[in-house]
């Protein structure tokens, strides 16, 4: 009897774990959102970069 309520225990214990583990490597509804705007603000980061060194360029030259 005692063998059988502990492997229900285990049982129950291992289900539990397994939930668990689920939940956390679940990725989130919010990634894809923060991952374009993240996305995003690189490539204004970019831009600017860009432009700025342009405009130096073009100020080192005249």
């Amino acid at each position: 009897m005692k063998d059988k309520d502990k492997k229900l225990i285990d049982k129950d214990i291992a289900r539990r774990v397994h939930k668990e583990n689920e939940e956390i490597t679940k990725p989130s509804k919010d990634h894809p959102k923060v991952s374009t705007i993240t996305q995003i603000i690189v490539y204004l980061l970019l831009a600017i970069m860009v432009l700025f060194s342009i405009i130096y360029s073009f100020i080192q030259i005249f």
